[in-house]
Order: C-alpha cells, then structure tokens, then sequence
C-alpha cells in the first residue's frame, strides 16, 4: 500500500529533476513579485502504521478556520491560505523567512482506506490526517456442483 504525494516542491538536499528546478524556480519568483498572489507548498510527513496512514502537515500560524480539507476520486486534498498581518499593520520587512499566501497540497490514497473513516485535527501549528486502512474482508463462497 502507498501514498503518493501529488506535489513536492519541499526545499532538500537530494537530487531532483530538471522539471522541478524548473518549476520551483518559477514558484519562488512569483511568490517575490509585487501584488501577485503568493503560494507555498506546506513541508510534510507522511507515516503509516499498520491499521493506518497519517499525514502531519506544518501550517505555523493558521487558524482551524483557515484550513480546508477535502476528499474525492482517491485524492485527498488540503488548502488554504496563511495571510501576512504585518502587511496590514504597515510594518517594514527586514527579513522574512515565513512562507504566506495560498497553499495546496494533494496526496493520491490507495484503494484499500476507510475513506468515510478519515479524520482531521489541528493542533499546535500541525494538521494530523488520519486514514485509516479498511478492513480486509475474506471473500469465501461454497459453489453448489449441479
């Protein structure tokens, strides 16, 4: 059983495509350009155990209000959007390691979840998706010879 991970634009070390270069470069730059709507892909990690999956999402500064998590044709998907109050404020930026703006991430489950089963709680800055694995149920017949 795996979980695929539809996006990952997570900044590493480990060698990468020349597509996501690409793409994480024309990310990082949109996201620095004036007016234009920003995006961030949220870091996170993936467990499974034996009767379930969890997915642990880092969303620092998000309210549970902020955070929309959906599920359908075997994709589960979170959003939302992390808004920079200092911007409001009129504060001056002298540096800004944070990520702000809309976020999305999506994840293709396998077959085989209790997907009316999956639960969503958000605690101290992280999103903790529990999915569960369904029951694996023997499919056992007697066949009458006639």
């Amino acid at each position: 059983m795996t979980l695929h991970v539809k996006e990952n634009r997570e900044k590493d070390f480990r060698s990468k495509s020349i597509s996501e270069i690409i793409d994480n470069f024309f990310i990082e730059a949109s996201a620095h350009q004036g007016n234009q709507a920003r995006y961030f892909s949220p870091k996170a990690d993936i467990l499974e155990a034996e009767k379930e999956f969890q997915i642990q999402l880092a969303l620092a500064g998000l309210k549970r209000e902020d955070i929309k998590v959906d599920f359908q044709d075997k994709k589960l998907t979170v959003s939302g959007e992390r808004k920079a109050a200092f911007r409001e404020q009129g504060q001056k930026v002298h540096a800004l390691g944070t990520a702000y703006g809309q976020f999305h991430r999506s994840f293709f489950l396998p077959e085989d979840i209790a997907h009316e089963n999956i639960q969503a709680e958000f605690k101290d800055g992280i999103l903790f998706i529990t999915i569960p694995k369904a029951e694996k149920v023997e499919k056992k017949s007697v066949i009458e010879v006639k």
